[in-house]
């Protein structure tokens, strides 16, 4: 997911830190907060902004945490709400983004209202569709083939639908992108590339099983799958994927397995993909797609 937004110099050029836990839980009041202005007609201009901070707000002066209610309360009148907000919900969140003394300058509103309260009108979204592919349903690595008998091409239309109704700002498909010789795949096995402690002989290693590589990496054995080129390696034929959509693979070194679409599993290369992600200002991530276990697992962490 995107990096949290952060407020930087708050009130006289000081820096108030926040954890990762203050962070999200201030981002949770705020989104409360501001649901009235999701129900609203227009979203608020910067002249509805300016309009506001002269009204409630003097010059050079600060406000109090009442103060600021009062000034969401009057946004979301101009902007068609039918309600405003509750008060309580209201006091919490401009309470949670106040410095220490409960006052808040313009400088200080405006910076809340960019970094957390415009966040609760509307996040920026991205929807993340991890490895619809042959391989996983219908391949080597078929899931109807794994005790549970699913059949993933059932996720495809309930994907669709997600992609055509909801207004996602960023789109990512994710690919299986192996060369042929990765070192995951069960027939490229050599006792060469087994770690000096591993005692078995690579002919008793069966299928799926963990090894310890040379390098020290614990690896599963898997069959062959998503081979650069092949057919195993291209996404379901009815997944519909539109002209803006960003494709990201991962796997493409030989040498190490990558079940993240953000990185490999040693962490010692990445993908566009958090970059991506912050070029489009992304607050909130959604995955769907297939092998929780492996692949959504970790892009979800």
């Amino acid at each position: 997911m995107a990096e949290e937004p952060q407020p930087k110099k708050w009130k006289g050029g000081e820096e108030q830190e926040r954890s990762a836990d203050d962070a999200m839980a201030t981002r949770h009041k705020v989104w409360q907060a501001m649901a009235p202005f999701r129900e609203g007609t227009r979203r608020p201009t910067p002249a509805d902004i300016k309009r506001t901070t002269d009204k409630f707000f003097e010059a050079n002066s600060s406000a109090s945490v009442e103060k600021c209610k009062d000034a969401l309360k009057e946004l979301m009148t101009q902007t068609g709400c039918n309600k405003v907000a509750d008060d309580a919900l209201l006091n919490s969140a401009v309470a949670a983004m106040a410095p220490k003394d409960g006052t808040v300058n313009v400088p200080d509103f405006l910076l809340c209202w960019n970094n957390w309260m415009k966040l609760g009108e509307r996040p920026r979204t991205a929807l993340i569709v991890v490895d619809v592919q042959h391989d996983f349903i219908d391949g080597s690595l078929a899931l109807r083939a794994c005790d549970a008998k699913q059949d993933g091409a059932e996720v495809v239309p309930i994907i669709n639908a997600l992609h055509r109704t909801a207004p996602f700002d960023l789109v990512v498909i994710t690919k299986d992108w192996h060369p042929r010789d990765h070192i995951s795949f069960h027939p490229n096995l050599t006792q060469e590339r087994l770690h000096s402690s591993e005692t078995r002989n690579v002919k008793d290693i069966p299928l799926f099983a963990q090894v310890k590589l040379a390098d020290g990496q614990t690896q599963t054995m898997w069959p062959a799958h998503c081979v650069q080129g092949s057919k195993g390696a291209e996404l379901h034929k009815d997944l519909e994927v539109g002209n803006l959509d960003h494709t990201v693979v991962k796997g493409t070194n030989s040498m190490i397995d990558s079940y993240s679409a953000f990185f490999d599993n040693a962490r010692k290369s990445k993908t566009p993909l958090s970059d991506l992600l912050r070029r489009y200002k992304i607050d909130d991530v959604y995955c769907c797609g297939l092998a929780y276990d492996r692949e959504q697992q970790h892009e979800c962490q």
